[in-house]
């Protein structure tokens, strides 16, 4: 099924159900209590949307663009996307479960009150973002990229942490004891400690 998507637009509790989305623009539109389950969403453009209240279940995509996004709300449940580049977005009480994205480019976004779930993030780029009450429960991210953010209660002490690149951006979160333990060579580095073994 091929649905057709446009710019500027108000979509009100439309519910986008196996649609082909792929390759279409809905710049500045809004999305008002609107569903989208089982959607195709490759190459998709929501740069300047605002969604509401919506519900994006076991969609798909090998990049979705939603950069200067507003997302209030909202449940992201299932699916995977190669790159989400929402850069520059605000979302405020939007909660992401069981999903997997390869590239989650998050920078320069505010955050708030966001829940990654038991997901699967390859990259995330928090670079410039700012952020409060937000959680990674369950969440495995590959490499975690941080710079002139600005983080408040923010709890990664539930996420599995394979990389992080800029180290000194962790002020404000929260870590468990064995992350800190793992940390501990990188944090040393970034503050100039020389270790040694005593023998």
């Amino acid at each position: 099924m091929t649905t057709l998507l446009s710019s500027g637009a108000t979509y009100d509790a439309v519910d986008f159900a196996d649609a082909d989305l792929a390759r279409q623009s809905a710049d500045g539109s809004r999305f008002l209590e609107c569903t989208f389950v089982n959607c195709n969403l490759d190459d998709v453009v929501l740069d300047n949307c605002r969604l509401v209240d919506c519900v994006l279940e076991s969609v798909n995509a090998t990049t979705l663009n939603a950069r200067s996004s507003v997302w209030r709300d909202t449940r992201i449940v299932g699916g995977r996307v190669g790159a989400l580049v929402a850069h520059g977005a605000k979302l405020t009480r939007v909660t992401v479960v069981g999903c997997k994205v390869d590239y989650l480019n998050l920078r320069g976004c505010e955050l708030l009150e966001l829940s990654l779930v038991d997901c699967t993030v390859g990259e995330l780029d928090l670079a410039s973002t700012k952020a409060d009450a937000t959680k990674f429960a369950g969440t495995s991210i590959e490499t975690l990229r941080l710079a002139d953010n600005a983080f408040e209660s923010v709890d990664l002490s539930r996420a599995a942490l394979s990389r992080i690149e800029g180290i000194a951006g962790l002020s404000g979160v929260t870590v468990s004891a064995v992350q800190l333990h793992e940390l501990a060579p990188s944090l040393a580095e970034h503050l100039g400690i020389n270790v040694t073994t005593l023998g």
